[in-house]
């Protein structure tokens, strides 16, 4: 079993391929948004980032589509038993029902995993307007890299 922490997005608009979940390129797309966000807290590179997580997004399709989402997630909730798993955005969280105050760093217990959620790191995510939360999240990612690399 892996000790990753996984990162959880919801779809891939410029690719079906699932190994391209939230990959730190293009400029500007959701991959590279939470990787400059790391970069700007510890200097990581793009490609020890993503050695650094596991990354899924719960729809393989180029549209977001939430049953196809719920369906993703209920095979393979039981495979991240006992990790730590972040989730990226009000979608994500919505398809997990989770009732939790949104963007919440801190790990919870509640599943068959601990998580946490973050807001997603789309462009149009306005959060990330506030410098202190971008810190706040790159160093929650640099304290799972060193994690990872332990």
């Amino acid at each position: 079993m892996s000790d990753r922490t996984v990162i959880v997005g919801m779809n891939n608009p410029l690719s079906e391929d699932p190994r391209a979940a939230l990959l730190p390129y293009p400029r500007r797309s959701a991959g590279w948004n939470l990787w400059r966000m790391a970069n700007e807290v510890c200097g990581v590179s793009r490609a020890e980032f993503r050695r650094s997580f596991e990354f899924v997004n719960l729809c393989d399709d180029r549209l977001w589509c939430p049953i196809a989402a719920r369906a993703k997630y209920d095979a393979l909730e039981s495979a991240w038993a006992g990790r730590r798993v972040a989730l990226l955005g009000r979608a994500v969280l919505g398809v997990l029902w989770l009732a939790a105050p949104p963007y919440d760093l801190r790990w919870r217990a509640g599943r068959p995993y601990l998580w946490c959620s973050l807001p997603h790191p789309s462009g149009l995510c306005r959060e990330y307007n506030d410098e202190k939360l971008r810190l706040a999240v790159g160093l929650r990612l640099e304290q799972e890299m060193s994690r990872a690399a332990e």
